[in-house]
């Protein structure tokens, strides 16, 4: 379970800004509160709101980034620059990153600073009985092991490492101790990443799932049935195909066949069975697509407890389905292994007290001076009361996070038409 984030430097995000996913002292929707312990307390999912061009994006992005270092460790070779995305303003400067999470019962703080040319520090810590202890921390190539992880660290760095690379990426790999392999574990497997339109990956992953096994087929149909959806059975079919050469466009380069032709071709097909008709996945609605194309993967994070991050949630989806994919979330019989999501939305019909906490509504707006990325809660702002209508003092601009519109522009546009 994510803690928090924190990020510096990495695109609009200038100056530091923390996602945190701690619950305040709120006292609304007590139920859906994660209970760590008695100092700890969750949210299972927190909305990003903001403008066009604000940055919300960007703070997913900065998750994302962490995650692609963690796991494409092995695409960094010797002399390699790290491909950084520092603010235009602060491009030689380095970018910070910092975490606090749960994996495995056990708390984490992991972070690094890094250049294009280098990693300059990295650090993990844990938390046995609530006291921070000492995994490693590096300062460039200078490292010290906690006692408990001195040898096998030792070990490690004396073979595996290089300036370039994280090195809980190596470590994780590598190590035998569970201190060091489930934070690494998470970062690689536990943290989900969904920022494109459309993500045909997801929608295979779905139907795999259903292909292979019968239980997350009825899961599925049972889902969709949940959202109104009246599919009494999905038909899958799974083809794979090793491609010939007369399979691929005469017109394509042969250096692009060569390496095609190396791999197979997986064709799927999916029909929805309703009680009266039978339709192929190609010809329902958008939405329907959409659906489809995500709840296998909700499915698997809600069944393993990992934390979705989500650019976008309510694309191509009606709010009503977007709002039963937050109770799933929310609810806490139909999350009971504490999954989490993070989504950014422009759909203020969840900017509603009776669906989320103040904690849960995030704002994201940019900075004019520092030209930077600002991110806080509803939370934060003052006077905000429990019986306050969100959605339109969020629009009248009351917590930041709107577009500036320019009122005059209309009237000039009246202009130009009618010169």
């Amino acid at each position: 379970m994510l803690i928090q984030f924190s990020c510096e430097n990495f695109k609009s995000i200038r100056e530091k800004v923390t996602l945190s996913m701690l619950a305040t002292k709120d006292g609304e929707h007590k139920e859906c509160i994660i209970k760590v312990d008695e100092k700890i307390q969750l949210l299972p999912l927190v909305a990003i709101y903001g403008a066009n061009g604000s940055g919300k994006s960007n703070v997913l992005q900065a998750i994302g980034f962490v995650k692609f270092l963690i796991t494409e460790v092995d695409s960094f070779h010797e002399g390699d620059s790290i491909p950084t995305f520092p603010h235009k303003l602060n491009e030689n400067y380095p970018s910070t990153f910092e975490l606090q999470f749960i994996s495995n019962g056990i708390r984490y703080a992991y972070g690094f600073s890094i250049t294009r040319e280098k990693i300059l520090e990295e650090y993990l810590y844990f938390f046995p009985n609530g006291r921070q202890t000492r995994i490693f921390e590096r300062i460039e190539e200078q490292y010290t092991f906690g006692n408990k992880f001195q040898k096998e660290l030792d070990e490690i760095k004396a073979s595996k490492t290089k300036p370039n690379r994280l090195f809980l990426a190596t470590a994780g790999v590598w190590s035998n101790t569970e201190e060091v392999k489930h934070p690494f574990l998470f970062l690689r497997n536990d943290l989900v990443i969904n920022q494109f339109v459309s993500n045909e990956n997801w929608l295979h992953y779905t139907i795999e799932q259903i292909s292979t096994n019968e239980t997350n087929k009825n899961i599925l149909l049972h889902m969709l049935n949940y959202f109104h959806i009246p599919v009494e059975n999905i038909i899958t079919k799974v083809e794979k195909k090793q491609l010939s050469y007369k399979d691929l466009p005469p017109q394509m380069p042969e250096e692009i066949k060569m390496l095609l032709l190396k791999g197979s071709h997986v064709n799927y097909e999916v029909e929805l069975v309703y009680p009266d008709m039978t339709i192929h996945l190609s010809e329902e609605s958008r939405g329907i697509q959409r659906l489809f194309e995500i709840m296998g993967p909700v499915l698997d994070i809600l069944s393993h407890g990992k934390c979705l991050i989500f650019d976008e949630l309510e694309t191509s989806l009606h709010p009503l389905l977007v709002l039963q994919i937050i109770q799933l979330f929310q609810t806490p019989n139909l999350n009971p292994k504490h999954a989490q999501l993070i989504f950014t939305t422009h759909d203020t019909n969840l900017l509603d007290l009776s669906i989320l906490r103040r904690d849960q509504i995030w704002i994201t707006e940019k900075n004019s001076t520092l030209a930077s990325t600002d991110l806080y809660s509803i939370s934060d702002v003052k006077h905000v009361r429990k019986d306050e209508n969100i959605e339109k003092g969020y629009m009248k601009g009351k917590y930041g996070g709107i577009p500036l519109i320019q009122t005059n522009f209309l009237n000039k546009w009246v202009d130009y038409v009618h010169e």
